[in-house]
């Protein structure tokens, strides 16, 4: 799989480009570029979560579970 750390960087370095990338750079303040990287963020975070979700196979998570390898698990 890939490394969380480096999706993170990959996607704030989109955002801070978008940013740039605006035409009148004065409209583009502060709060403007921290919502539009939180969002990229929560975008990215729920694509995350959906690609672990293709990656379990449930028969394995529930012999984990029973085997007590995990002792409490969360849906997403």
């Amino acid at each position: 799989m890939f490394s969380i750390d480096l999706v993170a960087v990959y996607f704030l370095d989109k955002a801070v480009k978008k940013l740039l990338d605006c035409k009148r750079i004065s409209v583009c303040t502060k709060d403007r570029a921290v919502q539009e990287i939180e969002k990229m963020q929560h975008e990215q975070a729920l694509v995350i979560k959906k690609q672990i979700a293709k990656s379990i196979d449930k028969n394995s998570l529930i012999s984990a579970v029973r085997s007590g390898y995990l002792k409490e698990v969360k849906m997403m």
